[in-house]
């Protein structure tokens, strides 16, 4: 009679928690996203951009209504770049049940050009994103008064 062998491996599962630590209350008319102009507005409602002295990176998650579910500041940087990780993006994306994803992030310079890192980074979070359907909608750069949408540039 054959013994088999067995191997010791270890059970994770998978619990959505809501925090309450942080808890930002939008108004009624910028709860969904109809339009790109939408999302400085959220953005605004909930942080102070114009205070912003260095990069910040973020990500609201949206449900299949685009109703907003989500806004997070996912990595502060310096006065001029900030790091992003797919895999931190990809988690946070998994642990809200977000349908779909609106990137940001702040230029403190008042440019609104789209750097190359902007572009690449962008480009491997679609790419990370899409690998498990969550799709991006738009990347939006804010300065203290105006906002580009890589959407409405034809960048996404």
């Amino acid at each position: 009679m054959l013994h088999a062998q067995f191997k010791n491996l270890n059970k994770y599962t998978i619990k959505l928690v809501c925090e309450t630590r942080k808890k930002y209350t939008l108004p009624d008319d910028i709860s969904r996203v109809r339009c790109s102009a939408d999302v400085p507005d959220m953005i605004r409602a909930v942080f102070n951009v114009k205070e912003w002295h260095n990069e910040k990176f973020g990500m609201i998650g949206l449900d299949t209504q685009n109703n907003v579910i989500s806004i997070d500041i996912m990595h502060e940087g310096t006065i001029n770049q900030s790091i992003v990780y797919p895999r931190e993006i990809v988690t946070r994306a998994l642990l809200t049940n977000a349908a779909s994803v609106i990137l940001f992030h702040n230029h403190p310079s008042g440019s609104l050009k789209p750097s190359k890192a902007d572009l690449e980074v962008t480009e491997r979070l679609v790419k990370a994103l899409e690998t498990i359907d969550i799709s991006v909608h738009d990347h939006i750069i804010l300065t203290r008064f105006e906002y580009v949408s890589f959407s409405e540039k034809g960048l996404l």
